[in-house]
């Protein structure tokens, strides 16, 4: 509950209960980074040990979208905090928080870069067609909109099943994947037409009008 003045206490008389995980592996350190409790974090660090899970509460203060907390777990444990930026980008970009986003790109730029599970955080914020968040990512590694994923994927296949506004973005950095080709042949007009989105085949038809005769590995074309 973030209730620091009962923390205190408690901490006082059982510090080594920081350490203690619940059923589900989770210490109050990211109990309170989920919620967004700044106080309770900042006194949990303080425990004895506590600095080495600051890149865990870091993770999961992204994945809910607290900025204010990524921000004080960055400054108050900068290295552990380094270690965990990758993670914590890619759980970002999955919910969209770009004020998270842009606070760990700034501190850790190859983040944008690195893989994990064979894609990149511009794949996930694209299968979500977050655009905010895309825009970061592209302006942090625009040579990202091109790389494919373990399923061949470009984040421009991956905003074609949502059929949404990433998808210029995509288009004007990497106007080429197109005429990309995932692992099962398909481009990103064939799956576009899958969803009935209308005008996110339009675009990709401008972009390419002869990935409108492409045919996958099972011999389909987009139509």
């Amino acid at each position: 509950g973030g209730h620091s003045a009962a923390l205190q206490v408690l901490l006082a008389a059982a510090p080594q209960t920081a350490t203690h995980a619940d059923k589900y592996g989770r210490l109050p350190l990211t109990l309170a980074a989920m919620d967004g409790h700044e106080a309770a974090v900042r006194l949990l660090l303080a425990a004895p040990g506590m600095t080495a899970h600051a890149g865990l509460a870091l993770e999961e203060a992204a994945l809910y979208g607290q900025a204010a907390l990524v921000q004080a777990l960055l400054a108050a444990a900068p290295e552990a905090a380094a270690e965990h930026a990758s993670r914590a980008l890619h759980k970002a970009a999955e919910g969209g928080h770009a004020a998270v986003a842009a606070l760990l790109l700034a501190a850790a730029p190859g983040a944008a870069v690195a893989p994990i599970n064979g894609r990149l955080p511009l794949h996930r914020a694209a299968e979500r067609d977050h655009l905010a968040v895309c825009e970061l990512l592209l302006a942090a590694a625009p040579a990202t909109a091109a790389v494919r994923d373990d399923r061949g994927c470009t984040p421009l296949h991956c905003v074609a099943s949502w059929g949404g506004a990433c998808m210029q973005a995509l288009l004007a950095a990497a106007p080429a994947t197109a005429m990309v080709a995932d692992a099962r042949g398909q481009l990103p007009l064939h799956i576009a037409p899958a969803n009935n989105f209308r005008s996110a085949c339009q675009q990709l038809l401008d972009a390419a009008p002869q990935a409108a005769l492409a045919v996958d590995s099972n011999g389909h074309t987009p139509l």
